[in-house]
């Protein structure tokens, strides 16, 4: 009977390991997509929650504190897109470059 359920056990791994491997491909996406865009997404938040502080604060002296810092994120997430852009394109070079050595 043990080495029957053992026998069954050992011929289902490949399947599990199958759905089991779907699931993991699905995992490594997410995860590459929220490194990615995670920060991006928290500082967007972040800066729209700052802007909405600046709109509410009517005739105060921190207003345009505010305003600066909202514009502050929105720069930031600029610099960011900006610097992904630059490390791409210097892989692609070092990668034709080593592909014509």
């Amino acid at each position: 009977m043990v080495r029957a359920c053992v026998h069954v056990a050992w011929e289902a791994q490949p399947i599990l390991s199958r759905l089991l491997g779907g699931w993991r491909e699905e995992r490594r996406k997410m995860l590459r997509a929220f490194l990615n865009y995670g920060l991006v997404a928290a500082i967007s938040v972040w800066a729209a929650v700052i802007a909405l502080m600046a709109y509410r604060l009517d005739d105060s002296p921190w207003r345009w504190a505010f305003v600066a810092l909202a514009f502050g994120g929105v720069l930031t997430i600029i610099a960011i897109f900006w610097i992904r852009r630059y490390i791409h394109a210097l892989d692609k070079a070092s990668e034709e470059q080593r592909s014509k050595s």
